[in-house]
């Protein structure tokens, strides 16, 4: 009988090519998916102050993604600090739905034109939130920080995901950070 051993996830994250043009990071984050009830969107946003945009904008401490019309994610922040949402929008839990990876370096943005079919220059892309595909795969690409891009996919697709962005980033050698 084979012996079961807990592992992190992602435990086979592996470092790949040379030079560390490109690093990468698994995130986690608490994940509120928030959807305006009809008519509310606007009541929602002055209420929590952020924008119904396709556009990064900040609840407290939280990080909000505008992910289509009256649709956000609301990342770090737990539902209940949330009160005044059900009466004007459908709260869901998303945490263990997706999979964040935080990808920089000195050549990210070359490793993510390869397959993101969206313009990552910083004077583009600063604060805008993007629902897009990824070599075919559903992602929500936003920048965490400056020359940082942070990628949601579904948590089924993150192997597949990891693998194109290892293909991808290879050639300007990828490292993988905090991956114990």
């Amino acid at each position: 009988m084979s012996e079961m051993r807990s592992s992190p996830a992602f435990a086979g994250l592996k470092n790949s090519g040379s030079g560390g043009g490109v690093r990468a990071a698994l995130r986690h984050y608490s994940i509120v998916s928030v959807l305006a009830r009809k008519g509310q969107a606007e009541t929602l946003v002055l209420k929590a102050g952020i924008v119904d945009a396709a556009r990064k904008s900040a609840f407290g401490g939280a990080t909000v993604l505008g992910i289509g019309p009256g649709r956000w994610l609301f990342l770090d922040v737990d539902q209940k600090q949330l009160p005044f949402l059900p009466e004007l929008a459908s709260v869901a839990d998303h945490s263990d739905g997706y999979a964040i990876f935080e990808v920089w370096g000195s050549k990210a943005r070359e490793a993510l034109a390869k397959g993101v079919p969206v313009d990552l220059h910083p004077s583009i892309f600063t604060d805008n939130v993007a629902v897009t595909v990824i070599a075919h795969m559903g992602a929500i690409v936003w920048q965490s920080a400056p020359d940082h891009f942070s990628i949601a996919v579904f948590r089924s697709y993150a192997g597949s995901f990891w693998y194109w962005l290892s293909s991808s980033a290879a050639e300007f050698g990828l490292a993988v950070e905090g991956n114990e």
